[in-house]
């Protein structure tokens, strides 16, 4: 769960410069979600405005995976070998109802 508590302060400033709070999904939604029964090895992020996101990222400390052979768009935290990739900017292709969301807290919530 270090990556929901590493994720909420970004979320929380993604929301303080008036941008959409990203969402999880995929493995790293069903990990929250089971309470880590079930874990994954990255988040998988959406976000409207993914300038937005980048710009935190860099200032939060995240990287971009550098050298041969490394075709990613994803974020790597290295102090916990954490990745974060920003898979969409429509949620479900416009399909989801934003009103199913669930908002949680890092402390549990």
């Amino acid at each position: 769960m270090a990556g929901i508590v590493l994720f909420a302060p970004i979320s929380s400033e993604m929301a303080r410069r008036g941008f959409g709070r990203p969402v999880t999904i995929g493995g790293a939604a069903v990990e929250i979600c089971s309470g880590g029964i079930v874990a994954t090895g990255d988040f998988d992020i959406m976000v409207a405005r993914d300038d937005g996101l980048k710009q935190i990222f860099v200032e939060a400390g995240f990287e971009r995976p550098r050298g041969a052979g490394i075709a990613t768009s994803g974020w790597v935290y290295r102090n916990l070998c954490l990745g974060f990739e920003i898979v969409e900017t429509v949620l479900l292709d416009s399909a989801a109802d934003r009103n199913c969301l669930r908002i949680l807290s890092a402390l549990g919530g």
